[in-house]
């Protein structure tokens, strides 16, 4: 069996524009006008690449959701047929989420958080080990355990697919957060189960050449 996984953070939020509030889960976040138009450009990228999906899925975030709806009309995927799950969610920061960034990373929460690195919790909230076994446990129980061939697209999150990425390479946990993955980019890993062989494939990560096609900046929006 191969499970083709294409992972697809989800298009830009206000708070992505600015970058000035973490965000967090913050499920309630909608689309920017410029976020509608980057989702957009990512479904017709799929359809010049006649990629095929057999199942897509997505968090239940607001901002998701909208990204993963406007590309399944853009590829005419049945919109009916996207399956939701709240085990895709971004990294929780509890108790942070909707504050200032300025106030609450002082030097003493930036040491902390370099020395627990991903066992680093916010108060109330995750660690990015906590979302890692989240997210691959998904992946795992939801695609791998049924030994079947299937292409899947997933609509996540930045922090959630570093994780996951992370877990698939095996990486040391302190490169986690030097993984880029802007909005509405593609990461693609492969997975196979075949006589005596398997394991995972790293394919793609970050890759949102049909947004600077279209002349966005991705500085702007990592």
């Amino acid at each position: 069996m191969t499970l083709d996984l294409y992972l697809f953070r989800h298009a830009e939020t206000e708070y992505n524009a600015h970058n000035n509030l973490i965000g967090g889960q913050s499920n309630f976040l909608r689309l920017s006008e410029r976020g509608e138009n980057q989702a957009k450009l990512l479904g017709v990228r799929i359809v010049r690449e006649g990629i095929k999906f057999d199942e897509i899925y997505s968090s239940t975030a607001e901002r998701t959701q909208q990204t993963a709806k406007i590309v399944c009309t853009t590829i005419r995927f049945p919109i009916a047929g996207l399956i939701t799950t709240p085990e895709l969610l971004e990294l929780s920061q509890g108790d942070w989420e909707g504050k200032e960034r300025c106030e609450i990373y002082t030097s003493e929460v930036l040491a902390e958080m370099k020395a627990k690195h991903c066992n680093f919790r916010a108060p109330n909230g995750e660690s990015q080990r906590d979302v890692e076994e989240r997210v691959y446990s998904w992946v795992e129980k939801t695609l791998i355990d049924r030994r079947k061939d299937l292409t899947v697209g997933v609509f996540g999150h930045g922090v959630a697919t570093k994780c996951l990425l992370r877990r698939i390479m095996n990486s040391d946990p302190e490169l986690t957060y030097r993984i880029c993955i802007n909005n509405c980019s593609i990461s693609r890993v492969k997975y196979s189960h075949s006589g005596q062989h398997e394991g995972w494939s790293l394919i793609k990560i970050n890759d949102d050449a049909h947004l600077a096609e279209a002349g966005f900046n991705p500085a702007t929006f990592v």
